[in-house]
């Protein structure tokens, strides 16, 4: 009964108005809260960014990082876009920068793979494929000797998960265990089992798109020379975000079409370095969206690598998307992604990027973020639901997003997955019954950047250090 009552008071309170104030102080208290999903710095495991923490299907102290790639690009366009509305108000943008750094860092690590386990080269490629995390099996303990430890401030009796997911929703909870790539079949498989697992969980082209957006937000809102940016230990290091960004877009966009054959021959289908074709179950087929991969190029590069490959048939399939949204919601936010990055559909001379990518981000409400990023990125007047993308900022729940049991109990308007913005509106609404705990909230992040640089001369000061 008491847990029905706060759930009701929770809900009237998303029902109304926030003041532009309060969404602010929201996006501080998520930015405070993100130094419980990610340990900045450039060690393996550092840096990458976990989805879910406290989740409930392995142990309550359990830091999830799962898929991280996709999580990572919306990391990315998290920082870039703090960085760039810091700068507009004149305030301290250093701390924002080094971890952007340590960020992008940590990608190159993470694309620097095949002289480890599985795929056991000679030397490592940085060549567009990458694993999704490299964290070893003692990280958690690992981070007790930084100050960026993941359990900062907490304990494990006074700040256990059972404690405060009643009198605090959204608040993370003390951590004992990670789930990641590298280490979750570490004890309960045979090492034959182990590979073949990791083998079929490596980056696919789902985890490509978001990263293309987020790489995107790093070139418009970075200089586009080198500046400096202070390492962890006070050192100055001369650093050109924007260009790391643009390569790394490139090989990833090239590693995907397979146009150099690196680990084997047939086009627009991704092969692994053990020269194993990726299955099409899991991405690896990427012919079908071949022209919106080499069109986003175009934003990052005045002379496109790509320019000549791919076929007449891609470039009308590619014009067909924008009429018809696809039936599969992770096909939906793969195509929007896209359609912002690469500003490509056309209808006879006309730019229909924006209904293109309405038509495909509407079913499960997405709109706001995507037509929004699409706004920034390329400098559009053209007018966005501005009251929709304020009801999301206003439900969001203040402790950041949870859901800790499928169907009755989730946080209030749609924020009860991991990633609000490629996920469908049941998992919106009442979580997915795998991946229950407490989420990193960078979708908030997001939109709440995006938002503010757009209708910046509506809004308060952008300060995140009060």
């Amino acid at each position: 009964m008491i847990r029905a009552v706060f759930l009701f008071l929770v809900f009237c309170a998303s029902a109304f108005p926030q003041s532009p104030e309060q969404n602010l102080a929201k996006y501080r208290n998520y930015r405070n809260r993100l130094q419980y999903f990610v340990a900045i710095g450039d060690l393996p495991g550092q840096s990458n960014i976990a989805a879910i923490r406290n989740h409930i299907n392995h142990n309550k102290g359990t830091l999830r990082f799962g898929q991280h790639i996709t999580y990572f690009g919306e990391y990315l366009g998290v920082l870039a876009t703090e960085y760039k509305l810091l700068e507009i108000y004149g305030k301290e943008r250093d701390e924002t920068l080094t971890e952007l750094y340590y960020a992008i860092q940590a990608y190159i690590r993470l694309d620097l793979c095949e002289s480890k386990y599985p795929w056991r080269h000679n030397r490592d490629y940085f060549d567009g494929f990458a694993v999704r995390t490299d964290h070893s099996e003692d990280f958690l303990e690992d981070q007790k000797k930084f100050s960026n430890n993941l359990n900062i401030n907490l304990d494990q009796e006074n700040q256990s998960f059972d404690k405060l997911r009643n009198s605090n929703p959204g608040q993370p909870a003390y951590v004992d265990r990670i789930v990641a790539q590298t280490n979750y079949l570490s004890k309960e498989f045979s090492e034959e089992e182990k590979r073949l697992e990791w083998i079929k969980h490596s980056m696919s082209q789902d985890d490509i798109c978001p990263l293309l957006s987020g790489l995107a937000l790093v070139v418009k809102c970075l200089p586009d020379s080198a500046i400096i940016v202070k390492d962890q230990d006070g050192n100055s290091i001369l650093y050109n975000f924007a260009d790391t960004a643009k390569k790394i877009a490139i090989l990833s966009v090239r590693f995907m079409s397979n146009i150099d054959e690196p680990y084997g021959k047939a086009n627009w289908r991704m092969y692994r370095p053990d020269s194993s074709k990726m299955e099409w179950q899991l991405g690896g087929l990427t012919y079908f969206y071949g022209t919106g991969y080499v069109r986003a190029l175009d934003f990052f590069s005045n002379d496109n690598p790509m320019e000549e490959s791919v076929s007449n048939a891609q470039n009308i399939l590619w014009q067909l998307y924008q009429i018809f949204p696809l039936p599969n919601f992770d096909n939906r936010s793969m195509l929007s992604h896209l359609g912002v990055v690469s500003d490509s559909w056309r209808f006879i001379f006309f730019n229909t990027s924006y209904s293109g990518i309405k038509k495909q981000s509407m079913i499960n409400g997405w709109q706001p973020y995507y037509l929004m990023m699409w706004k920034f990125l390329h400098d559009k007047n053209r007018k966005v639901n501005k009251k929709m993308a304020e009801e999301h900022l206003n439900s969001a729940p203040f402790n950041g997003p949870y859901c800790y049991k499928e169907w009755e109990e989730h946080a209030s308007g749609r924020w009860a997955s991991s990633s609000r913005y490629w996920h469908n509106t049941k998992n919106q609404k009442y979580g997915n019954k795998h991946f229950r705990g407490n989420y990193n909230g960078t979708d908030y992040m997001l939109l709440y950047n995006l938002f503010h640089l757009i209708y910046k001369d509506e809004l308060p000061e952008y300060e995140i250090n009060k």
